[in-house]
């Protein structure tokens, strides 16, 4: 599967899963990067792995603030812990690469919802699709970026 699917993407899905660890808390983020490269031993550019690696440091530097967006958009009566650990750790990496780097926005949509479709089900996958939807269009109001 790593070789089919572009260094970029795989570069997003290298940081969903290791915050998907990190989620556990049993490891600091230097030793869970340190861990899951050691056991992951595939070809990716150091661009890509550079890329990674600051998502997910940058996911889990700012996951409070994250976490506040993130409940913003959830339906009355629901709460972040009712959410499963990989679909959290979609949307807090895809959220973390719109605040913070200069992903348009159709790219970041794009790729976390396909990656939401290789680890869940339909029913997960247009949630997250809907989250991030309505996060990125009032988003885009206040931020004044293109997308």
């Amino acid at each position: 599967m790593v070789s089919k699917l572009r260094a970029r993407t795989k570069a997003r899905i290298d940081a969903v899963e290791m915050f998907y660890a990190y989620s556990f808390g049993a490891y600091d983020p230097d030793e869970i990067i340190e861990k899951y490269y050691k056991y992951n031993n595939y070809k990716l550019d150091n661009k890509q792995r550079d890329f990674a690696k600051k998502l997910f440091l940058q996911t889990c530097k700012n996951s409070e603030t994250i976490d506040k967006y993130i409940k913003k958009y959830l339906k009355k009566n629901w709460t972040i812990d009712r959410i499963g650990y990989v679909e959290l750790s979609i949307l807090r990496v895809a959220i973390s690469e719109f605040l913070y780097f200069d992903t348009p926005f159709f790219a970041i949509l794009d790729e976390y919802v396909s990656i939401a479709s290789t680890y869940t089900d339909s029913q997960v996958t247009n949630f997250v699709n809907a989250l991030l939807d309505n996060f990125k269009n009032e988003y885009r109001v206040t931020d004044g970026r293109e997308g």
